[in-house]
């Protein structure tokens, strides 16, 4: 996907002068692990404030009303002026300098000649142009037919804001689908469950109801967490970290992006505390109390601490347990837990455990995770022959 920065930001690196550790400041040169630490810094000064911007409150869910597309041009097709009953309506949100969204023109096109007759209707959404990309007219009068779909250009921002800024999106490509009753029913990338949804929606079986209540929890529970997420990213931006990250528990606690926000502490205690076995603690504390019986959460903080770059410290005991419990309470069928518990294996020393087990991943895996997965059977035999 494509970030899009908010105009009204200037694109400068977010609170560095705010850093209460300069590492290597006064050296010519930085060694390696500097620079892996200033890494390791950005990066939770970036989430900090990603996940403070990101919780402002969300008018566009699923279950809402969808609003009509009043301010396009044309470009393509018929306009649509309203979301007619008994119809459905696929929006892609894309711009001509986005590669991934011209990659998925070819599978909407099919969409559209497929399911035409059963009255839906792609729509390509033109928003965020950038000054110097292809312009929107040229693009859509080269490709033809090859784009076999409605196409409409935002004017003046007002569509993206309507739809995509309403709904807290910021990137591309984006698909909405919009149901027979004019609701927004799915939001998602377009080459990621899109076909799935629209064929249950027109056989009836999309349970929108459900999906519309967690939807309303999740903002429900964005609206609550708004304030301390702000707080966190002021003492933050003014070096006042460890009382920031003593309000990140408060988060965790109300079940908002808890493993993010884990995972995130834990790297600002080393990077920025360099305190790592408060960090090791406090990841401690998390796999018996906040993730206890959360397999997902347990095999993602058991990844952290054996992948993670940048750590001066693994604490392989610890992600052990993590992941051991994670196949505990997934019965040792979950392909990336099985992986990660080899991985835990092969960094302890025990390299035949690990090739079993990550014959166990690859029979569990689907074909996208299989290939990543034989890469790590590859290393661990690599590293059997050669007696390591």
């Amino acid at each position: 996907m494509h970030l899009h920065p908010p105009r009204s930001t200037p694109q400068v690196p977010h609170n560095t002068a705010a850093s209460p550790r300069r590492i290597g400041r006064t050296r010519q040169k930085r060694s390696s692990r500097d620079f892996t630490m200033l890494r390791l810094i950005a990066a939770t000064l970036s989430t900090l404030t990603l996940l403070a911007t990101s919780a402002h409150a969300q008018t566009l869910r699923i279950g809402s009303q969808a609003p009509k597309m009043e301010h396009v041009d044309w470009l393509k097709g018929e306009p649509i002026k309203e979301w007619k009953p008994g119809h459905v309506y696929v929006l892609d949100f894309w711009a001509t300098w986005c590669a991934p969204c011209i990659a998925g023109i070819p599978h909407l096109t099919a969409m559209q000649k497929e399911l035409r007759d059963q009255n839906v209707h792609v729509i390509g959404v033109a928003i965020w142009p950038m000054p110097d990309q292809k312009p929107t007219t040229q693009f859509v009068k080269e490709w033809g037919d090859d784009m076999g779909y409605a196409v409409a250009e935002d004017r003046d921002q007002k569509t993206a804001d309507a739809f995509m800024a309403a709904a807290r999106l910021n990137s591309i490509p984006t698909a909405m689908v919009i149901d027979q009753q004019g609701r927004i029913a799915w939001i998602g990338h377009p080459m990621a469950g899109l076909d799935d949804v629209v064929a249950q929606i027109l056989e009836g079986s999309y349970d929108i109801d459900s999906l519309a209540k967690e939807a309303a929890a999740r903002a429900e529970l964005e609206a609550r967490v708004e304030p301390l997420l702000k707080e966190i990213d002021r003492l933050a931006s003014e070096g006042n970290i460890r009382e920031a990250l003593d309000k990140v528990d408060e988060v965790i606690a109300m079940g908002y992006d808890p493993v993010r926000l884990a995972l995130t502490k834990a790297n600002a205690m080393i990077a920025m505390l360099s305190d790592v076995d408060g960090a090791y603690a406090f990841l401690t504390k998390c796999i018996d109390g906040y993730f206890k019986d959360d397999s997902d959460a347990l095999n993602d903080v058991a990844w952290y601490i054996l992948d993670a770059s940048g750590l001066p410290r693994r604490d392989l005991a610890l992600a052990h347990r993590a992941v051991t419990r994670a196949n505990e309470l997934t019965g040792g069928n979950d392909a990336s837990v099985v992986d990660t518990l080899a991985r835990s294996h092969f960094m302890q020393g025990d390299v035949d455990r690990a090739i079993e087990l990550q014959k166990r991943a690859i029979e569990l895996a689907d074909n996208e995770m299989k290939a990543l997965f034989e890469t790590h059977m590859l290393e661990y035999r690599t590293a059997r022959d050669r007696g390591e």
